[in-house]
């Protein structure tokens, strides 16, 4: 018992001054905190293999005072090491044998791109989102390649931004990470729909007038060039989706303009208005 006592001591001086620094985790997934020490001794080990050969297999020894499991691994030197056997003869001191082709290296960060497939039609644009994860939390702010494989069909800009250009089918693959993920890209006729501006061709000056996009849309607008308005050449008294109602400013001389007619960002109609001194 007092030898025991004595070779315990011996290695609990030798761990405190020679240790290095290691961690013991359940999991490889786990944080790593050095809270722990060991004596590491490196050696080969003869080994009879499949074939009836000996052959040498380099082990590690981790010596230490701290109690281990089988299911438990040990951290070092930037790796984890699976506990093969653990020889416990001495009271309160362990020593830990790790096979070096056992060695579970650190955790590989996994990547994600979320992005479904679009759809849009000829002569239109749509704004790519993709979801960039790590490991499970949603990446902001990421520098990303985007690849298309028919640039007759469509093409994308540096900022995914999607134009369809001739009805057809292709893929967007986008690169990030060392990951690629391919969305299939379908570009549509774009449909033909006759726009016009209901409302008179003129109205007299201090009177108003009401124009409307037909058919009427959602998202669809009436606009007037700025410089018109700035000309004091009418006034906008209202305005909701696809109706406007102008006012004639008193004018020297019959005054033309010209009203915009927008459905999302496309420019479906225009009509050339006067307003009329008398």
């Amino acid at each position: 018992m007092d030898n025991n006592k004595s070779i315990y001591n011996v290695i609990k001086k030798s761990i405190e001054d020679y240790g290095q620094p290691i961690a013991i985790n359940i999991h490889t997934d786990s944080s790593i905190d050095y809270n722990k020490k060991a004596l590491v001794k490196y050696k080969n080990q003869a080994v009879q293999s499949n074939n009836m050969m000996i052959e040498l297999q380099d082990e590690y020894l981790f010596i230490m005072l701290d109690k281990i499991k089988y299911d438990e691994y040990i951290y070092w030197n930037n790796a984890y090491y699976k506990v093969i056997s653990i020889d416990n003869t001495i009271p309160n001191i362990y020593k830990v044998y790790c096979k070096f082709n056992n060695i579970i290296e650190e955790k590989v960060d996994k990547y994600t791109i979320i992005l479904n497939d679009i759809s849009l039609d000829v002569g239109s644009t749509i704004q790519l989102n993709p979801i960039y994860m790590k490991n499970g939390i949603e990446v902001k702010d990421v520098t990303c390649n985007y690849t298309i494989a028919d640039s007759i069909i469509a093409n994308c800009g540096e900022n995914g931004l999607v134009n369809g250009i001739k009805e057809g089918s292709t893929t967007i693959t986008i690169n990030w990470e060392g990951i690629t993920k391919t969305v299939h890209v379908n570009v549509k006729p774009t449909a033909q729909i006759d726009y016009k501006i209901d409302g008179i061709d003129k109205f007299k000056q201090k009177t108003q007038a009401t124009f409307t996009i037909n058919p009427m849309v959602d998202n669809s607008r009436l606009e007037i060039d700025p410089i018109d308005i700035q000309c004091d050449t009418v006034k906008v008294i209202s305005q909701d989706n696809g109706t406007i109602t102008l006012y004639g400013n008193p004018l020297y001389s019959d005054t033309e303009f010209t009203l915009y007619a927008y459905v999302g960002d496309k420019k479906v109609a225009s009509k050339v208005i006067i307003v009329s001194k008398r």
